[in-house]
């Protein structure tokens, strides 16, 4: 079992650096532009995608992030500020409304979760600048019942994340 989850798992990872390489470096740059400027970037994740916030605020390799902790908190954000918004889904609809209220606010921001092709309606993604599709959209492994188990959706975000975040110490090393 393990093997086939990681054989997955790792083609996972190949396709986010693959398909996603110009949307990882759309965002890194206007993610690092809170970084550079007068702004602050802020982060929030929902559900299990929190572990990306957290990562991005308190991690071995954190970005200089502040959580932003609710839709209460976008009246402290202004147009210099940016906002990175993980969900397991684009079309999560917590995320959806706060991708929403972000862009009324005219801040540029990035999304980072699995886009589904076959979802009908909105998506946080029609409201983001620029959005990561994770692609995670089903279990990775199989049983003998017929049902699928093993979603990593924390892990390929993770990924995503990690991808972004080089891309910006690229930037940055080349901007000092």
């Amino acid at each position: 079992m393990m093997k086939i989850f990681t054989t997955q798992l790792n083609g996972y990872f190949n396709r986010i650096s693959e398909k996603e390489e110009l949307n990882i470096e759309d965002g890194a740059r206007i993610l690092a532009q809170g970084l550079i400027g007068d702004g602050k970037l802020f982060v929030h994740g929902f559900q299990e995608m929190e572990a990306l916030a957290i990562e991005a605020t308190k991690g071995a390799d954190a970005l200089n992030a502040e959580l932003l902790l609710s839709n209460e908190n976008l009246e402290n954000i202004t147009s210099v500020d940016r906002v990175l918004v993980c969900s397991r889904y684009a079309h999560d609809q917590e995320a959806i409304e706060l991708a929403k209220a972000i862009s009324e606010k005219n801040i540029p921001f990035v999304t980072i979760g699995a886009l589904d092709p076959k979802q009908e309606g909105e998506t946080a993604a029609n409201y983001s600048d620029v959005h990561i599709d994770t692609k995670l959209l089903k279990p990775l492994i199989p049983g003998e019942d017929g049902e699928r188990f093993g979603f990593p959706s924390t892990m390929v975000g993770l990924y995503a994340y990690y991808a972004v975040l080089f891309t910006i110490k690229e930037m940055m090393e080349e901007y000092e």
